[in-house]
C-alpha cells in the first residue's frame, strides 16, 4: 500500500458516531478483540512516489486547489455520499465491515487527479488510471479490519452495535453526505503494523 492520500469526512456528528462505533466494535464484539484501530477514511490512491511522499503538504495544497476550482469536473456543490445506510461485508480484510461511498464524479476526478500526478508510471499513464477507474477504485469506508468470516451471529452483534449510525444514516440524504470540498485529506504511511501507521500532512478545508 505504500504511501496513501486519505480522505476523511469533517468534524460533526457522522464522523463523530463513526469513530465510535470503529472503537466500539473491537471492545464490545468478542471475536473483533485483535482488530487493529484506525481513523475514518476513504483512500483516494494508494503506492505515492517517493518524491510525492517526501513532499506531503505540496501535494495536499495541490489537491486542496484542485477541489477549491468549480468546474463541471467538480462543482462547488459535490457531495461525498455514502450509498448504503447499513454496514456491508467484505470478503477481504480491509473491507471486513464497511460502508460503501457511491462513485460520483467529482470523487472520480479527484481520484484521476491523484492518480494522473502522483504515481510512477505505467500507473500514471491515461489507459492505466482509466482502467483501475474502473475495476480498480472502489470507494469505501471501513468500519473494521479483520480476518473473521461474518456468520449469523456476528451479523446480529455488528447491527446491534451500528444502529445508532444505520438510524443516522437513514434520517436524510443530507445525513450521510457532505461538500467534497469540506474533506479533511491527509498523506499516510501504510506501512508495517497498522498501529505504527503514521500520518505525515493534514489539510483541513479554510472556513
Amino acid at each position: 500500500m505504500g504511501v496513501a492520500i486519505w480522505l476523511e469526512p469533517p468534524p460533526g456528528e457522522l464522523h463523530t458516531i463513526l469513530s465510535e462505533i470503529m472503537d466500539r466494535l473491537p471492545s464490545v464484539v468478542p471475536a473483533f478483540h485483535d482488530s487493529p484501530r484506525f481513523r475514518a477514511h476513504m483512500t483516494v490512491t494508494s503506492s505515492l512516489t517517493p518524491e510525492h511522499a517526501a513532499r506531503p503538504a505540496e501535494v495536499l495544497a495541490e489537491l486542496r486547489a484542485f477541489l477549491a476550482t468549480a468546474s463541471t469536473d467538480i462543482p462547488a456543490n459535490a457531495r461525498v455520499t455514502l450509498a448504503a445506510s447499513t454496514p456491508q461485508y467484505g470478503g477481504k480484510f480491509f473491507n471486513k465491515v464497511y460502508l460503501p461511498v457511491a462513485s460520483d464524479a467529482p470523487l472520480v476526478a479527484l481520484a484521476q487527479f491523484a492518480r494522473s500526478h502522483y504515481l510512477a508510471a505505467p500507473a500514471s499513464t491515461p489507459e492505466a488510471v482509466a482502467q483501475w477507474l474502473e475495476s480498480g477504485f472502489l470507494p469505501h469506508f471501513s468500519l473494521l479490519y479483520n480476518e473473521k468470516p461474518i456468520d449469523d451471529e456476528l451479523d446480529v452483534d455488528i447491527k446491534r452495535e451500528t444502529a445508532e449510525l444505520t438510524a443516522l444514516l437513514s434520517s436524510s440524504d443530507d445525513a450521510r453526505s457532505w461538500r467534497l470540498q469540506d474533506s479533511v485529506l491527509s498523506i499516510v504511511v501504510c506501512e508495517g503494523p497498522i498501529e505504527t501507521w503514521k500520518t505525515i500532512a493534514t489539510s483541513h478545508p479554510e472556513k
